[in-house]
């Protein structure tokens, strides 16, 4: 077994920051199909980061930190907190709310920006390089996660940022996991006795809540649609279920093909999830329809719905063997996140950081 660290570890440029704020599938009035919520939600940032004190009038031409020599300008700042607020997300949050986010993000993209000039020395330094091809491969999972509606290049085009600035920070972002990875790579092993102990001291956490596994297909209608696109939308959602109880076509193939939702790439498989994950009528479908029933079109704040519920399981203590291998990857992660930031505090320990113009 081996744990790698999670993606959201490695996300160290402000590119990647952007992309991440174009998902959708949260339970909010933004977001645009009812999914599952994010799987690193609570995974806390591996990158160290400490508080940034910033005046918002400061002049453009002012140094805001200085790392081994590279500085990092007001303004270069600035362009990036103009392409991280340029999201609809972001647009749609009440002022006092994006005051306190936008301060937030300039903190961390400061001290995301010294750990990165620091960490990128030190893999130059150990020679880890990255090609083309892993590039390639990294925006093939950017691609694949951007909802159908939009594209990389529609994304990229909204927050002024050229793919070249994008391939060159993934470069980046690459190149400091596997430092990190290369770092972490031979630290002790997990014991049985280390999982045993954690099990018992945390036994309330594995008791697994009522769950239901459902598939959709979503037929997205905007809240402010005229009567006549509503109807419409509604037809043609119909039309679907009655493809699928006469039988006359696969639940996969017609997500695949006309659900809006992006689990439509997955045959609209938005795997297991607990109450309270999803918008009511949705939440209500997925626990009270019959297992592997068509159920009847549903609205929500979405659009419509075709819900087919896969299975159900009840409330109740998860043993031992079933949690053993989560705990080992949990214990495993913790030990390796413990360790990059130690890793991390040393090199800062050991470059020239300078905040502002001194």
């Amino acid at each position: 077994m081996t744990t790698k660290l999670t993606k959201t570890a490695i996300l160290t440029t402000a590119a990647s920051i952007a992309l991440i704020m174009t998902g959708c599938g949260k339970k909010t009035e933004n977001a645009t199909c009812p999914a599952a919520i994010p799987q690193d939600q609570d995974q806390p940032d591996t990158i160290i980061s400490q508080p940034v004190q910033m005046a918002a009038a400061e002049p453009l031409s002012k140094t805001v930190v200085t790392v081994n020599g590279k500085p990092l300008m007001r303004v270069d700042l600035m362009k990036e907190m103009e392409m991280l607020t340029s999201s609809p997300q972001f647009a749609a949050m009440p002022p006092e709310q994006a005051n306190m986010m936008r301060q937030q993000m300039e903190t961390r993209f400061v001290n995301r920006f010294v750990n990165q000039v620091i960490l990128t020395a030190e893999a130059k330094k150990q020679n880890i390089e990255i090609t083309g091809a892993q590039v390639d491969e990294m925006l093939e999972e950017i691609r694949g996660s951007i909802p159908p509606e939009m594209t990389l290049e529609k994304i990229l085009e909204e927050r002024g940022m050229s793919m070249e600035k994008l391939r060159t920070d993934i470069s980046t972002d690459l190149r400091i996991r596997n430092l990190l990875e290369k770092h972490t790579e031979n630290l002790p092993p997990v014991t049985d006795d280390a999982i045993a102990a954690f099990y018992e001291e945390n036994k309330a956490r594995f008791n697994a809540p009522e769950s239901a596994h459902a598939r959709h297909i979503l037929i997205k209608v905007d809240e402010d649609a005229d009567d006549e696109t509503k109807a419409t939308k509604k037809v043609e959602i119909e039309g679907y279920r009655k493809q699928l109880v006469d039988g006359t076509a696969e639940f996969e193939a017609l997500a695949g093909e006309h659900s809006d939702c992006p689990s439509g790439k997955k045959g609209g498989d938005l795997g297991s999830f607990g109450r309270g994950q999803m918008v009511g009528a949705f939440e209500t479908a997925a626990f009270e329809q019959d297992i592997d029933a068509i159920g009847p079109v549903i609205e929500t704040q979405f659009g419509y719905h075709i819900v087919q519920v896969l299975g159900r399981e009840e409330a109740g203590e998860r043993n031992f063997e079933d949690v053993k291998e989560e705990i080992a990857q949990q214990i495993e992660g913790r030990g390796k996140q413990e360790a990059v930031e130690t890793y991390i505090t040393a090199l800062r320990d050991k470059a020239e950081i300078t905040y502002g113009d001194k």
